[in-house]
């Protein structure tokens, strides 16, 4: 039996599971405070690209899709800020509730 690219299936699942795209704004967070930085861009452009996309992210935040989309690249180096307006469109689009507990 022929497998498929797990990307490919992660993005089919999020684009028609809006629980799931939450799951994956809650693991993006969880590896940002690991400081996993190049993993939380990658769950976070996999959200974007099923949920949002490029164009509705860059009229929301105000910015070119092509800065975002270079943004959030293997390369890309997103500031505080960018990424808090990435989150709170986020927030908007989908009624994601972001929440943030400290355990010890």
């Amino acid at each position: 039996m022929p497998t498929r690219p797990i990307e490919r299936t992660i993005s089919k699942r999020a684009t028609h599971d809006s629980e799931f795209r939450a799951a994956l704004v809650a693991e993006a967070l969880k590896c940002l405070c690991e400081n996993d930085v190049a993993t939380a861009k990658s769950i976070l452009r996999t959200y974007v690209m099923t949920a949002i996309g490029f164009e509705e992210l860059g009229r929301r935040m105000g910015e070119r899709p092509e800065s975002l989309i270079r943004m959030m690249s293997d390369k890309g180096n997103p500031s505080l800020s960018k990424l808090a307006a990435l989150l709170s469109a986020i927030k908007t689009h989908d009624g994601v509730n972001i929440e943030v507990r400290g355990t010890l």
